[in-house]
């Protein structure tokens, strides 16, 4: 197990579709409280995609030791439980994006996931949702549109290791892309403990 434990805690009403956007046999919609179960001791990541693009394409998502945390859909949000610290979120896909974060207990962190052209298949960046961004304003407007998606950690990660090294490649490809950021990328991909509500 990672660092970071991922009780993958998720669920809430479901507030809108996906837009013809369906869930990876990883996850499904979630109705119920979970959604506010929050640990005074650990940090929540709520992972937005909205539904702008590639909508019949799901992201992988990994930490920076290859292991599963969720597989994102258009017109779905999902969340992870991280213990406070840095960790990194990788997005398995030709070009390997990878978001920094470093998280304080008791706070709750938004990363939005935006869809990009890639040569064969879409890409998606990786956009930390600070304070100082414009993104923070559609906070509300994640909730409104999203479905929220319960992620299956445990059989996400049996497809990973069938995958063989490519879960833990493709994280040492996101730690190396990370690294080669300008610090302008850097900073469009970075959480700080400060960026929690």
């Amino acid at each position: 197990m990672p660092k970071a434990t991922r009780t993958l805690l998720l669920g809430t009403v479901m507030l809108a579709t996906g837009c013809g956007a369906s869930l990876s046999p990883h996850m499904r919609p979630c109705y119920g409280p979970e959604w506010d179960v929050r640990a005074p001791d650990k940090a929540r990541v709520i992972f937005v995609r909205p539904a702008n693009g590639a909508f019949q394409h799901q992201f992988t998502l990994i930490d920076e030791h290859g292991y599963f945390l969720g597989d994102s859909s258009a017109g779905y949000l999902f969340m992870v439980i991280f213990d406070p610290g840095e960790h990194y979120v990788i997005a398995m896909t030709q070009g390997t994006e990878a978001l920094r974060m470093t998280l304080a207990a008791g706070r709750t962190y938004y990363v939005e996931l935006r869809p990009k052209l890639g040569v064969w298949t879409p890409q998606v960046s990786l956009l930390a949702v600070t304070r100082q961004s414009d993104l923070w304003a559609s906070i509300p407007t994640y909730y409104a549109r999203s479905t929220a998606a319960l992620s299956d950690f445990a059989a996400g990660q049996v497809d990973l290791y069938g995958l063989g090294n490519q879960g833990p490649e493709a994280a040492q490809r996101g730690l190396r892309a990370f690294a080669s950021y300008t610090p302008e990328a850097k900073a469009a991909s970075t959480l700080s403990p400060e960026d929690g509500e």
